[in-house]
């Protein structure tokens, strides 16, 4: 491939690639990938960690000649301008952390893709990975899958391309939270040419132990290249499916501590009938449980219906070749079948703790049911005390009110009699006061008055003047029964 051809029409990938429809919708792909480049890949002016290693078959055995990381668009293009032949390429683009940017540029990777004629089939997978706040696409799962014969006069031999992303789980190392287990994703395409035996890799996000898999793996292989195909699949998912047993045994001693701890509802009477005192901590850990458990399951088994699938395009191919089709087929059968069983195992304890979390959580809304129809009896015992005792002091206060009415009666008689001495008495005592005296003239008895009445006036008026204006400071001192109302 000539340096002017190598990244022909990149920016316009896939279309530069792929003008039919028939294969892959080329225009709706590259429009995704560019509205989403932002989040997938990392600035343009940051350097990339593309990381390729190359290999020769070299005597009947493979021998990594190459091992570099590759920073720039230029160290792409010297790379794969050099014209030297490759049996495999495997590169690799790595994330910074689970839900980082990949560390490409949107212009390396559109080069990459070019140069290795990816089908836009990848890029569904490409778009799993990238720099998100929550786990988004974590249910969810892709795979593509593309075979072409090389040639029309051998049919038996054929290429083949094969995208996929599978999810495994791995110890984060960090304090929280209290899970010490991550679900992370491999991001795997796959481009294979039998007639020329070269192959293709292009890892997303692949572990350390995944990277040591491969390189012991290719690393002196001296089995034929279609079937160290096969062998390198299956590794990838015995690599990435080992922690898995040790994460369902957490787990499941997560579940057991739950139900040793008096399964979830800590209800104890307290002061007071009627009342308790319910902590309901346990029963949210067992939803959160529950739940995390039924994403397990699905991610499992979109993990075992992955491997099946992936098993029968590489056997379909098998049957198709004239090159060790029994043996081969044999042999990748067999690891494909420890795999899914591996898998099936795993998804199988999970099941049956999903059902023993189901059966404990339908034994706690019984429990619960009871004691809460024992609460409401005790609260509706406590009601017919208080409505009991508020009859009481109803009828308490309905004699009051009688009572009072009858003193109210009374009242109003000692009022009424009063209201007749009451006059003839003020005028009694006036008269019969010192200022007002008889005195006989020559025309009788006459009526006098004393001089000095008026003391007795000034007087009088002064003292009732007094007490209104006591009456008056003490009334208007008191609160009203309106401020009382709107303070309270």
């Amino acid at each position: 491939m000539t340096d002017c051809s190598l990244f022909d029409g990149w920016d316009m990938y896939p279309l530069n690639l792929f003008k039919t429809t028939l294969d892959a919708d080329a225009a709706r792909c590259r429009k995704r990938l560019s509205n989403e480049a932002q989040r997938l890949f990392i600035p343009s002016s940051e350097e990339c960690q593309l990381k390729v290693w190359a290999y020769n078959f070299v005597h009947g055995k493979t021998i990594r000649h190459a091992n570099l990381t590759l920073k720039q668009a230029s160290d792409l293009k010297l790379y794969l301008s050099q014209g030297q032949p490759q049996s495999a390429q495997i590169f690799f683009i790595n994330q910074a952390y689970s839900w980082g940017p990949l560390l490409i540029t949107d212009e390396v990777f559109k080069k990459l893709a070019t140069a290795l004629k990816l089908h836009p089939g990848f890029l569904d997978v490409v778009h799993t990975f990238g720099e998100r706040v929550a786990p988004v696409e974590e249910s969810s799962a892709s795979l593509f899958t593309r075979m072409q014969p090389n040639n029309l006069e051998f049919p038996a031999q054929y290429s083949y391309e094969i995208a996929y992303n599978f999810k495994y789980v791995a110890r984060h190392g960090r304090s929280t939270p209290q899970d010490p287990f991550s679900i992370r994703q491999v991001g795997v395409y796959h481009q294979f040419e039998e007639n020329s035996f070269t192959s293709n890799w292009v890892f997303l996000q692949a572990p350390d132990n995944l990277q040591a898999r491969l390189a012991s793996d290719y690393e002196g292989c001296e089995v034929s290249e279609l079937v160290t195909q096969s062998y390198h699949h299956a590794a990838v998912f015995q690599c990435l499916s080992e922690d898995w047993r040790e994460y369902v045994n957490h787990l499941e001693d997560a579940l057991s501590t739950l139900m040793d701890r008096g399964l979830f509802s800590n209800i104890t009477p307290v002061a007071g009938e009627g009342r308790i005192n319910a902590d309901f901590g346990d029963i949210r850990l067992l939803q959160v449980m529950t739940d995390k458990l039924k994403r397990l399951f699905h991610i499992l088994q979109l993990n075992v219906s992955l491997c099946q699938r992936l098993q029968a395009f590489l056997s379909h191919i098998y049957s198709l070749s004239n090159r060790d089709a029994a043996t081969g087929s044999h042999s990748q059968d067999t690891l494909f079948d420890n795999c899914i069983f591996h898998l099936e195992t795993q998804r199988a304890r999970v099941k049956s703790m999903i059902s023993r979390a189901d059966g404990i959580g339908s034994m706690i809304e019984h429990v619960l049911d009871v004691r809460n129809t024992q609460t409401a009896h005790n609260m509706n015992s406590t009601m017919h005390e208080l409505s009991k005792r508020s009859a009481e002091e109803n009828k308490l206060v309905r004699m009051l009110a009688s009572q009072s009415t009858k003193d109210t009666r009374s009242m109003k008689v000692i009022a009424f009699i009063s209201s007749i001495f009451l006059p003839a008495t003020f005028v009694a005592t006036f008269f019969g006061s010192n200022f007002f005296g008889f005195e006989s003239t020559s025309d009788g008895n006459v009526l006098a008055v004393a001089s000095n009445v008026w003391i007795y006036m000034i007087v009088a008026l002064a003292f009732s003047a007094i007490a209104m204006t006591l009456w008056y400071w003490w009334y208007s001192r008191k609160p009203s029964v309106v401020e009382v109302e709107a303070n309270v």
